[in-house]
């Protein structure tokens, strides 16, 4: 094109950005991005998932791993008011547990003298007890006979931590927390009341830890969250000694999404899923009351969309904030009505740049053998962010459906607002292990659209595992440059570049080089 500049724009690696104004965002944001994982070099397009177990009758609505004191590892299921041994590639046997009230359990494990053991509360079953010795049930009781609780029935227990070696518990629908002496799973329990601190009133929603270090060295602490969002936090090891129990401070972050996975821990800090979005107990603490805890540098860019999100479906069975930390990636799932499922946001913690996922229709996340497994409405349970392909079935070789991603870039003035431009020849630059299929369209002024994409799925130009002929089959491997020239059309004072995706191969967006025209004042 003469007269034409040539610009090169790298991909969208700062992610989805909801919080700036269109006009003003940073070029390598985006302004609508889907099943892309923005990285420091590039936004990879997701990884896929593969069916682990099958057979389970329901909506799998709890996945609780348990690791033994040897290290060995068990993931249990919760669905059709059983809870099965899901550890097994395939169809599940007979339940351990049947006959349940609900599905929806709270779980937590620690160790100590004894070896291993998980405790599980569901606010409306006897509680469950896995240890090296087997499952077995908690039950209300004298607390001196092996598996009983005293003071408290275990049936009226929906949450569960350890704090300095103790068990709590939250008891459903009141403000009392329950917690036993230190080092044991059932024994004498003793009530604690939060209630005078949660002036907004509401009940004890979820108990947490919290490990701050003020300079002193690490310290763990206690976090009470109510059901208005008041969070109460306390520092000591015995709360029945005021020598050594003291509360350190009261907050408000916000009403917290319904259920009680709206927390989870990443490193030290505490994040809670609230109407007002993505909330951290470490940035309330040092904004000192100074700085409204929704206006974080780490979730600042999503807010909007987190509290939107919130505002539509808040109230939906489904939420959880869960942390894979293999791959640095905080996952807020949201529940849905519609046809689409559920679907995430996601956070690379590494750079702090978000996007959505579709396609993962999870109902529960836990994290089993260190990698991510989802249980869905079908009574399947996957294993997540594994392959390049969605919902690959047990003994299908040719590996489930592509993975399709969309995303639109920030909009830009190309260094000269207000003033007409044109594009004219453009060229996205992947890093592949085969061909992607793509679409996309250069679009100007401010508009959100996506290329039509009726395109045929991708061919994997690689062998298949025990398919190919051992010794004469060329083997995939490594990644190549696929770069085309594409003519854009139209013209207008600020532009973006749009794309969607399809493959069932790994795939990066690493840069766009185009050419461009200035004009006059449009």
């Amino acid at each position: 094109m003469p007269g034409a500049q040539v610009k090169t724009l790298p991909a969208p690696v700062g992610g989805l950005n909801a919080f700036d104004s269109i006009v003003g965002m940073p070029e390598t944001d985006a302004i609508n991005i889907v099943n892309w994982w923005p990285q420091v070099y590039g936004c990879l397009l997701r990884f896929g998932y593969q069916e682990h177990a099958n057979g389970l009758g329901g909506d799998i609505r709890t996945l609780a791993p348990y690791r033994d004191s040897l290290g060995a590892e068990v993931l249990y299921a919760f669905a059709n008011g059983s809870m099965f041994d899901a550890t097994s590639v395939g169809t599940v046997g007979a339940a351990d547990i049947t006959g349940l009230v609900t599905d929806f359990w709270q779980y937590t494990q620690f160790a100590n003298s004894a070896g291993s053991h998980l405790i599980a509360f569901s606010g409306a079953d006897d509680g469950i007890w896995i240890s090296d010795a087997g499952i077995q049930r908690l039950v209300l009781g004298d607390g001196v006979v092996n598996a009983t609780w005293m003071n408290v029935d275990p049936k009226n227990l929906i949450d569960a931590t350890v704090h300095q070696r103790r068990v709590w518990a939250v008891q459903k629908d009141t403000t009392y927390g329950w917690y036993l002496p230190p080092d044991q799973v059932y024994g004498v329990a003793s009530r604690f009341d939060f209630g005078p601190l949660f002036k907004r009133g509401g009940y004890l929603a979820h108990l947490a830890t919290w490990t701050v270090d003020d300079g002193d060295g690490a310290d763990d602490m206690l976090v009470a969250v109510s059901s208005q969002g008041e969070v109460a936090v306390y520092r000591g090891i015995d709360p029945s000694s005021a020598d050594t129990w003291a509360l350190t401070g009261v907050y408000f972050m916000g009403a917290p999404v319904s259920g009680r996975r709206f927390s989870t821990k990443v490193g030290g800090d505490v994040k809670f899923m609230t109407y007002q979005g993505l909330v951290s107990l470490n940035d309330m603490l040092t904004s000192t009351k100074t700085t409204a805890a929704q206006n974080t540098v780490e979730a600042r860019k999503v807010q909007p969309a987190l509290s939107a999100a919130a505002r539509n479906t808040g109230v939906l069975a489904g939420w959880q904030l869960y942390f894979y930390p293999t791959e640095n990636m905080l996952l807020i799932n949201v529940p849905s009505n519609t046809s689409a499922g559920n679907t995430q946001f996601a956070e690379n913690t590494t750079n702090s740049a978000w996007t959505q996922f579709l396609g993962y229709d999870a109902s529960c996340f836990a994290t089993y053998q260190n990698k991510p497994f989802f249980g869905t409405k079908e009574g399947v349970i996957y294993q997540g962010w594994t392959g390049q392909a969605d919902k690959v079935m047990l003994g299908d070789n040719l590996g489930g459906t592509e993975v399709v991603g969309y995303v639109q870039q920030a909009y830009s003035y190309l260094n000269a607002p207000g003033i007409q431009k044109q594009i004219g020849m453009y060229k996205p630059t992947f890093l592949v292990s085969a061909d992607a299929i793509y679409a996309s369209k250069v679009v100007y002024d401010f508009l959100f659209e996506s290329p039509d994409f009726g395109l045929a799925p991708p061919s994997n130009d690689g062998a298949r595992w025990d398919i190919s002929l051992w010794d004469q089959a060329v083997w995939t491997g490594g990644l190549k440059t696929q770069r085309i020239w594409s003519q854009a059309e139209g013209m207008g004072v600020a532009a973006s570049f749009s794309y969607a995706v399809r493959a069932k191969s790994e795939v990066t967006l690493v840069a766009t080089d185009f050419t461009y025209k200035t004009g006059g004042i449009f």
